[in-house]
């Protein structure tokens, strides 16, 4: 079983949703989740998730790719 957090805005990761996707030896993890754009399993980002096989019982993390602005941007928002 491959446990999957799906976080839709990286600005708000309190709101995701939780999949679990059975556990197919040959499936890479873009197959698991296609249209996720990163991909994050124990903190590390998987940078090329078409030829990453996970694990069983793996827990990922999806979410959307933050462009630099839009970080500098929200950073900039948090100030006083």
């Amino acid at each position: 079983m491959i446990k999957m957090a799906v976080i839709p805005n990286p600005f708000e990761p309190y709101f995701k949703r939780l999949e679990d996707k059975e556990y197919i030896s040959i499936k890479n993890l873009k197959a698991y989740y296609p249209e996720g754009e990163l991909f994050i399993i124990n903190g590390e980002i998987i940078d090329n998730p078409e030829s990453y096989i996970p694990a069983d019982f793996t827990v990922v993390i999806v979410t959307a790719k933050v462009q630099v602005a839009a970080l500098v941007n929200f950073l900039d928002s948090l100030r006083w």
